[in-house]
C-alpha cells in the first residue's frame, strides 16, 4: 500500500514492521466499517468545517467517525495525530487516542 512505502521513506521503521503492519491490515480490512463519503455528509462536513479549524479532508475524516459512532458509542475510539483534528473530536463528544493530556 502506498501509505506504508511512504512511511517507510519518511520514518526510522524497519521494513519488517512496515510489511508486517500492511499484512495486519489487508487481513483485517474486512472487518473495518467503512462510511461512504458522498452528499449525505455534506450537511455534517460544513458544521464542522464551520465550528473547527480544519482542513477539508479532516472535516470528512471526522465527519465519517461521528457517523459510526452514532451507531457504536459504546464501542468507538477515534485515532490520530493531528492536534487539531483530536480536539475536535473531542469537542465532538468522541473518546480520542492518544487520550487528552497524553504526550
Amino acid at each position: 500500500m502506498a501509505a506504508f512505502q511512504r512511511k517507510n521513506r519518511e520514518a526510522a521503521i524497519a521494513y519488517d514492521i512496515i510489511l508486517e503492519s500492511e499484512k495486519l491490515l489487508r487481513s483485517e480490512w474486512q472487518g473495518f466499517i467503512r462510511v461512504e463519503a458522498n452528499d449525505g455528509l455534506n450537511p455534517l462536513i460544513d458544521k464542522l468545517v464551520r465550528k473547527y479549524p480544519l482542513r477539508g479532508f479532516d472535516a470528512i475524516h471526522l465527519a465519517s467517525a461521528l457517523a459510526v459512532f452514532e451507531q457504536l458509542p459504546d464501542s468507538f475510539l477515534f485515532a490520530c495525530f493531528d492536534q487539531p483534528l483530536l480536539e475536535a473530536a473531542r469537542g465532538e463528544g468522541i473518546e480520542t487516542y492518544p487520550h487528552e493530556g497524553s504526550g
